[in-house]
């Protein structure tokens, strides 16, 4: 029953991720949970999931591990464009200086790329989508699609 909830703990655990790691590198406490599973004795394995998951809450505790929906939503909600350009019809994709990316619908009246050095503010959507507001232009419906990797 122990190794029961030690492997439900180890694959709940695994679903978090480094804040700011690239998608493809894997923070080794979660690789040391996974290799659990190869191992044949049953004692061995318990005593590697033991380990592992102790490991893993240790640095959930200490703030090392996020969910991995914190991940995936923007750090901040004000800052500075760092680069921008047009992305599509009508749209803009913005960059911040937090590494935080945008898509900006754009309605036409103003479809130019925002400057660079330009501070935005970012406000929170009903639905799940942000608005965002620079100085002297109109307010763009933006859409968080993610974070650069430099960033």
């Amino acid at each position: 029953m122990a190794m029961y909830w030690n492997v439900s703990a180890a694959i709940v655990l695994i679903g978090f991720a480094m804040p700011a790691a690239a998608k493809d590198k894997v923070d080794p406490r979660i690789e040391a949970a996974t290799a659990c599973a190869a191992v044949q004795a049953d004692a061995d394995r318990l005593q590697c999931y033991d380990k592992a998951v102790g490991d893993l809450k240790l640095a959930l505790s200490a703030g090392q591990l996020v969910p991995a929906d914190e991940a995936t939503t923007p750090s901040t909600l004000e800052g500075t464009v760092k680069l921008s350009f047009a992305h599509g019809f009508n749209l803009i994709r913005v960059e911040l200086d937090s590494g935080d990316r945008f898509d900006l619908s754009a309605d036409g009246k103003f479809d130019q790329p925002l400057k660079p050095g330009t501070k935005v503010k970012l406000s929170k959507g009903v639905l799940g989508n942000y608005w965002l507001t620079a100085p002297r232009s109109t307010r763009f419906r933006a859409r968080f699609v993610g974070r650069s990797p430099t960033g």
